[in-house]
């Protein structure tokens, strides 16, 4: 079986459920690098502080900051924000890898990335952030495309009553469930077929 230690997977809707689930046992138990998206930055941090916890970290980090529009820095003694981007690794060693202070010892390690899928533009930045960290030049190991709004979609169904906010609800779903994973796809299918080594797309469907 092919060792996944050290590849790097980008995973949309990481911030909770079946996407944050994947994104763990990617980092815990196969030791990858997982660039984790989600609109919800809070969320975002917080995962990936229980990930760094998860990996036995013991870090004494003398950071402040505050957390701003996305293109604010914000410190803490775990990682660090910078233009939307929450670096996070499990480790003992400290490095700067360019986004901000983070420590490796060569297990997994998690970064978050504020995004919104309904932007094709930030799918773009997602890339660039998952190329910028991979081990293996530009190599996208796996990406997961899995950001989805179930129980918004139930709603729009159930009290639909043909007002505007009505549409409002049924434009936001289609475009985070339907061209959200368009989006991804555009980006990312053209750049996997093209490796020398191959890559795993995934969709929720």
């Amino acid at each position: 079986r092919q060792s996944m230690n050290g590849k790097i997977a980008v995973v949309t809707g990481a911030a909770s459920g079946i996407g944050l689930e994947f994104s763990r046992r990617c980092v815990i138990s196969y030791g990858m690098t997982v660039i984790m998206a989600d609109i919800d930055a809070a969320a975002l941090e917080r995962e990936t502080n229980r990930l760094a916890l998860d990996l036995d970290l013991d870090l004494d980090l003398d950071l402040e900051g505050e957390l701003g529009d996305g293109n604010e820095v914000r410190e803490d003694t775990d990682g660090v924000f910078t233009d939307g981007v929450f670096t996070n690794f499990g480790g003992d060693e400290l490095t700067d890898d360019g986004n901000g202070v983070a420590v490796t010892n060569g297990r997994g390690r998690a970064i978050g990335f504020r995004m919104d899928v309904r932007n094709r533009s930030e799918y773009v930045k997602l890339l660039h952030v998952a190329q910028t960290h991979s081990n293996h030049g530009d190599q996208i190991d796996v990406c997961f495309l899995n950001a989805g709004v179930l129980g918004a979609g139930v709603n729009v169904l159930q009290t639909g009553n043909g007002n505007d906010q009505h549409e409002a609800d049924w434009r936001w779903v289609l475009d985070v469930n339907l061209f959200g994973v368009l989006h991804g796809l555009s980006v990312f299918s053209s750049v996997l077929a093209k490796q020398t080594s191959p890559g795993l797309l995934l969709v929720t469907a």
